[in-house]
């Protein structure tokens, strides 16, 4: 495994620890995230934590919170810590070896040819242009695909753009990465900014989701992610943690237990400040003459 910084992050938790400030009215760029929320607006109430509770692996409450929120099967779920970011690196430490291809999206957030950087892969970059609405093309993606690609990264919404992978082309990518036998992770830390969307699993089996309670719900402290897809490589993820971690923790575990079941109402609650901003940003966006996807 080869040591790869990440110049982002770097910058981000620096601008987080300067300029943070808890409790005010704000989405704070540098995380991208909403304010975080009181455990009294999650409906947790603290005195009541059950430091005892134990599970081996992910709990059957989260696991079938999260199956029914992304419309997939419970045995297709596993709770990760360490947010959606760990989650893909799990998933590729299960798929990747030392010169193995990798297809990752281009505009791109780093940490994705990052980790596959990081297992010595060769990185190939599939433009996700402004001229196609930063759409996925199949086409370009099979040209990009080899004997040796064991994987392909994307995000979804797209992280820089904000556009979404429409249901059909996410079936359209289940189908190639089935015909092609070459797995798909689609992160999708931001799909809850899209009502009514499943995780990407639920569009073809061979496609893999990883999301967390960070980028929507302000919760990225917590550090409780998930991963969603077959449920071979699933399991496998569960046992593998047992070398970094052993057991999950108690206390994230059973308040993670608490929220994850009123994930829409949470949703609710947070798109509802972002909508009363929207025509703010717009014309910020504006004036500055830049281009975005709103």
């Amino acid at each position: 495994m080869r040591y790869r910084e990440f110049p982002y992050m770097q910058l981000a938790k620096k601008m987080a620890h300067d300029y943070h400030r808890p409790g005010s009215d704000y989405v704070f760029l540098a995380s991208n995230q909403p304010p975080e929320p009181t455990p009294s607006e999650l409906g947790i109430d603290m005195a009541m934590a059950d430091l005892s509770w134990r599970a081996p692996y992910t709990p059957d409450d989260i696991r079938l919170a999260l199956a029914s929120h992304y419309g997939v099967d419970p045995a297709q779920v596993a709770s990760v810590v360490g947010g959606s970011s760990f989650a893909n690196f799990l998933t590729a430490s299960l798929l990747l070896s030392e010169g193995d291809d990798v297809v990752v999206e281009t505009p791109v957030y780093d940490a994705l040819p990052g980790v596959a950087e990081a297992f010595e892969c060769s990185v190939s970059y599939l433009e996700r242009s402004p001229e196609d609405g930063y759409d996925i093309r199949i086409d370009l993606l099979d040209r990009l695909a080899g004997p040796r690609t064991k994987l392909v990264m994307l995000t979804n919404p797209h992280n820089p753009a904000g556009t979404v992978i429409s249901e059909e082309r996410t079936r359209e990518l289940g189908r190639w990465s089935e015909e092609r036998n070459i797995p798909v992770l689609l992160d999708e830390v931001y799909l809850d900014h899209v009502p009514g969307r499943m995780a990407a699993t639920a569009y073809g089996r061979s496609l893999i989701h990883t999301g967390s309670m960070t980028k929507v719900y302000g919760l990225g402290s917590w550090r409780l992610g998930w991963l969603i897809g077959e449920e071979g490589l699933v399991r496998k993820a569960e046992l593998f943690y047992d070398l970094m971690g052993v057991s999950i923790p108690t206390i994230l575990h059973w308040m993670g237990g608490q929220a994850i079941p009123g994930l829409g109402r949470m949703r609710s609650r947070v798109q509802g400040s972002y909508d009363g901003r929207r025509d703010m940003v717009a014309r910020a966006v504006e004036d500055l003459g830049l281009y975005w996807v709103m």
